[in-house]
């Protein structure tokens, strides 16, 4: 009967181990996912809902991961403006699922989306968000998240932000954890610092140098490493621009001296070899959600340093 106490704390440490591991995680795409990973490392792993080799923007869910969905117990997206089909889904979704916005959570680095293929509204030449700080005065212009640009995660910062209140809410929906996923949240965040001085370095070579992309994904990126855009070929993957947008863009490349067009794994490669003839511009290709990448604690890191890499390696002046 003595050892009768020791048996009943390992049968309640057994049960709250079982719980936290039970702790059904779905998360939309795989950046984000990989963020979820790193904070629940040692205690559960996320499941991923859309695969890395279908665009976000256009992914339709399947009558089987819908009522796999039905039964998880926290379901993650980035916004409408990133996964659409989401909006529908959560609709239909039991009351017993938590669900989470991320563009919702406070302390982001927010940037309105920008208008017009060119950007001619935004002024790339001054003030470039390249330094350690928060939320600065122009973020305060966002207001409705409605007009958020969605690609939140392509800054650190945001990175380390929804870490953060991941673990937090993870912790609520299952506390016995909650001191593990705070301390996962932190050493992951902290990891960041290092990544975002290492990209800083990588492009500081070619910072200045303009580039075009096949769709306007990556203004975090841009803002935060002080990299320039001149423009992109489409707002959204699932628009096509006409005969006469890409003879614009020709036009707009020659004179901007753009260095460099990405496209996207998934998208763009044959419009922009079209795009790029005869202006002497290079071909890239920039993956803001790592289609190649396996999916893991690791992939987020991954996808920021094989940005940076692909950028740095196309802008750099021809020899």
């Amino acid at each position: 009967m003595k050892f009768a106490p020791i048996a009943a704390a390992f049968l309640a440490l057994l049960t709250t181990a079982s719980a936290a591991s039970a702790l059904d995680v779905v998360v939309t795409i795989k950046p984000v996912h990989s963020i979820a990973a790193a904070v629940m490392r040692g205690v559960g792993e996320p499941r991923l809902l859309v695969p890395g080799d279908v665009s976000e923007h256009t992914f339709a869910l399947a009558p089987s991961q819908a009522r796999a969905l039905a039964q998880a117990d926290l379901f993650v997206r980035v916004g409408p403006q990133i996964e659409p089909f989401t909006d529908r889904l959560i609709a239909t979704l039991p009351r017993g699922v938590v669900v989470e916005t991320i563009v919702e959570w406070p302390g982001l680095v927010l940037w309105p989306a920008r208008v017009g293929g060119g950007f001619e509204a935004h002024d790339h030449g001054h003030g470039h968000d390249h330094h350690h700080g928060h939320r600065d005065d122009r973020q305060g212009q966002v207001g409705d998240v409605s007009n958020v640009d969605g690609h939140v995660w392509l800054d650190p910062r945001n990175g380390a932000a929804i870490a953060r209140h991941l673990a937090r809410r993870l912790g609520e929906l299952a506390p016995a954890h909650a001191g593990d996923f705070k301390a996962n949240a932190e050493r992951f965040a902290l990891s960041l610092d290092d990544v975002g001085a290492e990209i800083a370095a990588r492009l500081a070579p070619v910072e200045g140098r303009a580039f075009v992309t096949f769709h306007d994904a990556f203004q975090y990126f841009e803002r935060r490493f002080g990299v320039l855009s001149s423009g992109a070929i489409t707002l959204s993957p699932d628009m096509q621009p006409g005969a006469r947008r890409l003879s614009q863009l020709k036009r707009r490349i020659r004179e901007a001296g753009s260095a460099c067009v990405f496209a996207e794994p998934q998208h763009g490669a044959g419009l922009v070899a079209t795009i790029v003839e005869g202006t002497g511009a290079k071909v890239g290709t920039l993956d803001p959600i790592g289609a190649q990448i396996a999916p893991g604690p690791g992939a987020y890191v991954e996808v920021l340093r094989g940005i940076a890499g692909e950028m740095g390696r196309c802008l750099e002046p021809k020899r």
